[in-house]
C-alpha cells in the first residue's frame, strides 16, 4: 500500500516544489537614451521629457502596488514610461503598453497570493469531481438516443454507439497529435546542429509537448483568459507566476490520475482509468496542432499575393507574438483591396522592434475601420506610410503616436503626403496627441491634423 501511495503522491510532491524563487533582473525592459537632443534646426522640436499626467489617467499613475515616474521620455513619437514596484523597475514604450503593464502588475500580486499547495490541492479535488461528472456527461449524451430506441436490441446498442461518437473522432485528434510529434522530429532533423546542441533543441520541443499533453499550457491559457492578459506577454515577472500555478495545477492533476489509475485500488482505480480514457478521447477529439493555424494564415497570405520569403519573414520576426501576428492577419482580412493587404503585410514584415510592429498594427486597424465604414475608395500604392483615399478624393494618413512632435524626421513625411494631393485635401489622423508646433506646421503645408483617442 505504501508503494501505491508513493506512486500517487510523488508527481504531486514534484508539482508542489515548483516555486517562484528564480531570480529575475530588477530592471525589466530597456532604458531609453535620455540625453536631451538639442534642436537640429530652427523651429524644430527635439526628444525630451513630457508630463506623464498628460497621457495616463490619474488612476493609472499610482497605487499601493506601483508608481509611475511623473516624467516620461518622448523620442518625438513614442513615450517611454518608468514604472516602479517594490521589487522591479519597468521601462515600457507606449501609453497602451504602460496600461497593460500596470494591469499585469496588479494581476501578478493577485497570483502571488495563491498558494502553490492550495492550487495543487484544488486541482486534485477537481479531478475527483471529474470522476463523477464525466460518467454523467457520457450517459447524458446517450439519453436521447435511448429514449428513442424501440426494441430491447436497439437499447442494447445505445451505449456503444454513444461512446462511438467519441471514438469515431479520435482519428482526427490522433492525426493532429501526430503532426506535433512529426514537427518535433523534423525541427531537429532539419536543424543545423550536432551532438548536445541538437539534444537540447529536441529536449525543448519534447518538454513543451509534454507540458501540452499534461495540461500545463491549457492551465496557463485559462489564467491569462480569466485576467484578460496576453499569453505571450513579455512580462517575465508576471509569466513566472502564471507558470508556477499552471505547473502546480496540471502536474498535480496528472500525478493523481496516473497514481490512482495504476495503483490497483479497488473500484477507484478502474473508475479513474475509465474516466481517463474517456477524457483523453474528448481531448483528442478537440486537439488541433498549433501549426494548423499557421497553415491557414499562410494560405490567406498567398491569396493576397504575399511571396513565400515575406511570409516566412513575418513568422520569424520576433517583433510579433503569435497574438499580434494573428491580429495583423485578421485586420488585413477586413481591408477590401486584397493587393493592398499584401503590400501592407510586406511593410509589416520589416518591423525591427515590437514598438514599430504594434504601431503599424494600430495604423492598419484604423485603416481597416475606415474601409469598413464605406468612406474609402482606394489607397496610395507603394507609399512607405499607409494612406487612404476617401470617396471625395481626400488623402488620410494615420500616424500612431503618444505625442507627435515637429522634428527633422517627421517634416519630410508631411511634405511627401501633401505632394501626393494636387487638390490640397489632406488629413493626418494622429492616433494619440500632437504638439501645437506640429499642428501649426502641418497647417502651413495644407494638412489638417485630427487627434483620435
Amino acid at each position: 500500500m505504501k508503494k501505491n501511495a508513493l506512486k500517487i503522491f510523488v508527481p504531486l510532491l514534484a508539482a508542489l516544489t515548483i516555486t517562484a524563487c528564480a531570480s529575475l533582473p530588477e530592471v525589466q525592459g530597456e532604458r531609453p537614451i535620455t540625453a536631451r537632443v538639442e534642436h537640429a534646426q530652427p523651429d524644430m522640436e527635439a526628444s525630451g521629457f513630457v508630463s506623464t499626467a498628460n497621457f495616463l489617467p490619474k488612476k493609472w499613475l499610482k497605487s499601493k502596488l506601483h508608481y509611475v515616474d511623473p516624467q516620461a521620455f518622448n523620442d518625438g513619437v513614442a513615450n517611454t514610461y518608468r514604472i516602479e514596484t517594490a521589487d522591479h523597475t519597468y521601462f515600457v514604450q507606449g501609453t497602451n503598453k504602460a496600461k497593460t503593464r500596470i494591469h499585469e502588475i496588479e494581476v501578478t500580486e493577485l497570483l502571488k497570493q495563491r498558494s502553490t499547495a492550495i492550487t495543487a490541492a484544488k486541482s486534485v479535488g477537481n479531478k475527483m469531481i471529474n470522476l463523477v461528472e464525466t460518467p454523467v456527461r457520457a450517459v447524458s449524451g446517450t439519453k436521447e438516443r435511448f429514449r428513442k430506441a424501440k426494441t430491447v436490441g436497439d437499447k442494447f446498442m445505445v451505449i456503444p454507439s454513444g461512446l462511438g461518437q467519441i471514438i469515431s473522432n479520435l482519428g482526427n485528434g490522433l492525426k493532429e497529435l501526430g503532426k506535433t510529434g512529426l514537427r518535433i522530429i523534423s525541427s531537429t532533423a532539419s536543424a543545423q546542429c550536432s551532438g548536445l546542441e541538437c539534444a537540447k533543441q529536441a529536449g525543448t520541443d519534447i518538454f513543451s509537448g509534454v507540458n501540452s499533453v499534461l495540461g500545463k499550457h491549457t492551465q496557463a491559457r485559462r489564467l491569462h483568459q480569466s485576467f484578460s492578459t496576453d499569453a505571450y506577454s513579455d512580462n517575465k515577472v508576471y509569466q513566472r507566476e502564471v507558470d508556477r500555478l499552471a505547473y502546480a495545477n496540471s502536474y498535480s492533476s496528472a500525478g493523481l490520475k496516473l497514481g490512482v489509475g495504476w495503483a490497483n485500488i479497488y473500484i477507484l482505480s478502474p473508475l479513474m482509468k475509465g474516466v481517463g480514457y474517456y477524457n483523453n478521447g474528448e481531448f483528442l477529439e478537440q486537439y488541433e496542432d498549433a501549426s494548423e493555424y499557421r497553415i491557414r494564415e499562410e494560405a490567406d497570405l498567398k491569396d493576397w499575393g504575399v511571396d513565400k520569403k515575406t511570409s516566412d519573414e513575418i513568422y520569424a520576426n520576433h517583433a510579433y507574438t503569435p497574438t499580434t501576428r494573428t491580429r495583423l492577419i485578421q485586420t488585413m482580412s477586413k481591408i477590401g483591396n486584397a493587393q493592398y493587404r499584401g503590400y501592407l503585410i510586406t511593410q509589416a514584415a520589416s518591423s525591427k522592434t515590437t514598438a514599430i510592429a504594434e504601431s503599424r498594427l494600430s495604423v492598419y486597424e484604423y485603416i481597416a475601420k475606415l474601409d469598413q465604414s464605406g468612406m474609402i475608395k482606394g489607397f496610395v500604392a507603394k507609399s512607405p506610410s499607409a494612406i487612404a483615399i476617401t470617396n471625395n478624393d481626400k488623402l488620410i494618413m494615420p500616424f500612431a503616436a503618444d505625442y507627435l512632435k515637429w522634428t527633422p524626421a517627421i517634416k519630410p513625411v508631411v511634405e511627401d503626403l501633401v505632394s501626393l494631393a494636387p487638390n490640397g485635401k489632406t488629413e493626418i489622423h494622429v492616433l494619440g496627441k500632437a504638439s501645437s508646433l506640429f499642428k501649426a506646421n502641418a497647417a502651413k503645408y495644407g494638412a489638417r491634423v485630427v487627434e483620435v483617442f
